[in-house]
């Protein structure tokens, strides 16, 4: 068994046997009155033809002067940020159905 520190003169954990601890009260919540922010209803950013041709070019899509004239007759005003993903699909599926053996 080991001997008390100074021969028992001094106690190192005096200090923290005697302190006061706080009693602490639990508060009641508050509700908080926030305000919902909704990103959807944000406008959607027009990117001009030039933009929406890089955009598509980052996105893979080879362009000729066809896909320019298509661009620019289906969006005349420019082409919404939102509508790539979607310009894209249009543009890489074929268009038009055909009759494989019928009559």
């Amino acid at each position: 068994m080991r001997a008390p520190s100074f021969g028992g003169r001094i106690d190192p954990a005096k200090v923290i046997e005697q302190a006061e601890v706080p009693s602490y009260l639990p508060r009641r919540s508050t509700e908080l009155d926030t305000k919902v922010v909704t990103l959807d209803r944000a406008p959607a950013v027009l990117l001009s033809h030039f933009q929406a041709a890089q955009a598509l070019l980052r996105a893979g899509l080879t362009l000729t002067a066809d896909t320019h004239a298509r661009i620019a007759d289906w969006y005349p005003a420019g082409v919404p940020e939102t509508d790539i993903d979607q310009l894209k699909h249009r543009l890489t599926v074929r268009s038009g159905l055909r009759v494989v053996g019928g009559e």
